[in-house]
C-alpha cells in the first residue's frame, strides 16, 4: 500500500493538468486561459520535480 501512494498523487496531479487542458479548449474567457494555463504548468512542474526526487532517491539506495 505505501508504495501505491506516489502514483496516487500523481494520478491526482495528471487529472489536473487534463482539466488544464480542457479548460483551454473548451472556454474562451481570459480566466479560463488563466487557470488552465497556470494548472499545466504548475501540476505539470511538479510532476517533472517529483519525478525527479524518486530518481535520486532511488539512486542513494542502490
Amino acid at each position: 500500500m505505501e508504495k501505491m501512494k506516489p502514483l496516487f498523487g500523481f494520478g491526482i496531479a495528471i487529472g489536473i493538468v487534463l482539466g488544464g487542458i480542457y479548460l483551454l479548449n473548451t472556454k474562451d474567457t481570459l480566466l479560463a486561459k488563466i487557470i488552465g494555463i497556470a494548472c499545466i504548468v504548475f501540476f505539470g512542474g511538479l510532476m517533472i520535480w517529483a519525478i525527479f526526487k524518486k530518481i535520486q532517491q532511488n539512486k542513494q539506495k542502490k
